[in-house]
């Protein structure tokens, strides 16, 4: 999964799942992303967690997967579209103060330069770049079509609740008396943005309202994407589905676009 589309969420149900497994096998942030990494599953520890959660940097890890991972291995690409991650992938940077802002006298607003936060995120910083124009590629579509993978499905990020509690049916029954985990929820409260043109401020929710159907177009946020046209019919199939969940074997096979 990408950046901003409950990954750390999923990581997190991870590694509380999984608590007397984790602790042993100390598994690194995002460690999909590292050969070494996974190749440390092996022998850190004779338990071998059988729930996996990472952030995907690029598509090389999916494609790894998708040829690689055993037959019985259920892949769980979790999926949110690019505009709306986008758009909460700008605010969490800005949350998190990774763009320069200045505040006010009574420090009680971060002021940022409207100039300034177009420039940042056209160079696509941190989240702003790790999404679904990186991860699902033509690479990945050939490896499906190649591969076969029986056990793929893709699942809307607003299912990870249900997500989780079924994997906590099978996993770790305890955890269903809980809340479902909830990690890394944005917002840009206290964040204002200083307009170009009519010198008021504005703050940086509203300011994305009115920008985002133009950021990716003005900033050609786009450029490198491949195979669109695939990700915007699994997206359509996914969103007709009433539990935003689609099998990719039935997808591949019924499709013929694919």
């Amino acid at each position: 999964m990408g950046a901003k589309a409950a990954g750390t969420t999923m990581v997190g149900f991870m590694h509380e799942c999984m608590v007397n497994i984790t602790k042993k096998v100390k598994l690194g942030p995002n460690f999909v992303n590292r050969p070494e990494a996974s190749k440390s599953l092996l022998t850190n520890s004779l338990e071998v967690t059988p729930i996996i959660a990472s952030h995907m940097h690029t598509n090389e890890p999916l494609i790894d997967i998708i040829k690689n991972a055993h037959e019985n291995a259920l892949i769980i690409y979790i999926h949110r579209k690019e505009t709306d991650r986008i758009k909460s992938a700008i605010r969490h940077v800005v949350k998190k103060q990774r763009i320069k802002c200045n505040m006010n006298e009574e420090k009680t607003r971060c002021i940022l330069n409207e100039e300034s936060l177009v420039e940042y995120i056209a160079k696509k910083p941190h989240e702003i770049g790790i999404g679904s124009l990186k991860l699902l590629t033509c690479g990945v579509y050939d490896a499906i079509v190649d591969n076969a993978p029986p056990n793929m499905v893709f699942v809307h990020y607003k299912q990870v609740d249900k997500l989780q509690r079924l994997l906590a049916k099978h996993h770790c029954p305890e955890l269903l008396e809980k809340q479902p985990i909830k990690t890394n929820i944005a917002n840009g409260s206290g964040k204002y943005v200083q307009l170009t043109h009519g010198k008021g401020l504005i703050e940086i929710d509203e300011w994305l309202d009115k920008k985002i159907d133009f950021i990716e177009w003005t900033l050609k946020m786009r450029a490198n994407a491949t195979c669109q046209s695939n990700t915007r019919l699994m997206e359509h199939e996914l969103f007709q589905c009433p539990h935003e969940a689609i099998r990719v074997p039935g997808l591949v096979l019924d499709s013929s676009h694919w």
